[in-house]
């Protein structure tokens, strides 16, 4: 009995070792091309009573990990190859290489233009109509007018504010000065990252622990250049002891850099000076009254109480654009690996590098 035991035992190892696995070359060594045992010792009896597993079986995962699987590493800045027998997976970098600083397009501003003014007012009294009813007169400065003749807004004669003429007077606030914008050049893009080291997973399984002691399966030896890795997407500070050489690699990376905004000082300089004239027909014809104002001074003019309104006509006497500093455009930021993968390897006494 114990003859037929030896030779089914001998029977079965030597058909794992001598077939490869499922699309898989060289599936009967491990990666150092030495035989496995299950444990650290001088072998792992499969049954109790005799026989040392195939050279093929490794540990298998164990949680957080995934795995047994190929992994191309590299050193070099090249992110490396697959044989064709495998699958591409996981790809991940590390050791980000020296990179340019990355630069902002400079910032100015457009000069601080003037402007007519924003709306004109009827009075239902005299200069300086405080405290009266104001009803708007004159097209809406929202609408663009750059004021040509409009008889927008026109008001009839003798319109009656609570019992008394609406325009008895006019009142035109201060030529407001338009902010001066800022303006940024465009920038060179962003320095692309380097990579010194990479990795990238060979897919080999589904493996399979037939023929192996529990929690082994039979995983083909790697290739020259490939390692035997279980590997974990996430960070971890512990390797199994059978995977001893742990390294990190990252699969995405967070670009932080950026340019603060550009912005423009207040504006000095500006000197605005426009007349305003109305009118009480509808064509610019028919004078009701004028006045001067700035971008500093408001004005007020009376009028016939009751007279009609018509159109309205303004033009920019002096007209001078004021400067603002510009500021801002400054580089700040970085870039962030992000998204790490660790392998924990088989066969790497250093990582390369």
């Amino acid at each position: 009995m114990r003859r037929l035991l030896i030779l089914a035992s001998a029977l079965i190892l030597g058909c794992i070792g001598e077939h490869d696995l499922p699309g898989i070359p060289g599936g009967n060594a491990n990666i150092n091309g030495t035989t496995t045992t299950s444990g650290t010792g001088g072998g792992q009896l499969l049954d109790g009573e005799g026989g040392e597993q195939p050279a093929c079986c490794v540990k298998d995962k164990t949680a957080p990990f995934e795995g047994p699987s190929w992994f191309v590493i590299t050193g070099d800045g090249s992110p490396g190859t697959c044989p064709e027998s495998t699958i591409d997976g996981l790809k991940g970098h590390a050791e980000m290489k020296p990179i340019a600083p990355h630069t902002c397009g400079a910032c100015s501003c457009s000069p601080a233009a003037c402007t007519l003014p924003e709306g004109i007012h009827t009075n239902a009294a005299k200069c300086p109509g405080d405290g009266s009813i104001a009803v708007p007169f004159g097209p809406d400065p929202a609408g663009g007018w750059e004021g040509a003749c409009s008889e927008e807004g026109a008001l009839p004669a003798n319109l009656q504010c609570n019992g008394e003429p609406c325009a008895q007077s006019l009142s035109i606030p201060v030529l407001p000065v338009a902010p001066c914008s800022p303006e940024t050049v465009l920038s060179e893009p962003f320095p692309d990252p380097e990579w010194a080291r990479w990795a990238l997973q060979c897919k080999i399984g589904p493996l399979s622990g037939e023929g192996c002691s529990a929690d082994y399966v039979c995983a083909p030896s790697p290739p020259e250049g490939l390692s035997l890795c279980l590997y974990v997407e996430g960070e971890v500070t512990t390797c199994p002891a059978e995977y001893p050489a742990q390294m990190v690699f990252y699969r995405g990376v967070e670009d932080e850099r950026d340019c603060t905004p550009c912005q423009c000082s207040a504006q000095q300089g500006a000197q605005c000076l426009a007349i305003v004239s109305t009118f009480s027909d509808g064509v610019c014809g028919m004078l009701a009254g004028a006045v001067v104002v700035s971008d500093q001074d408001a004005s007020c003019f009376d009028v016939i109480p009751g007279t009609a309104l018509g159109s309205a006509q303004a033009s920019m006497v002096t007209d001078v654009p004021g400067s603002c500093a510009p500021s801002g455009g400054a580089p700040f930021g970085e870039l962030v690996p992000a998204d790490p993968l660790t392998l924990c390897c088989q066969g790497i006494e250093e990582p390369p590098g």
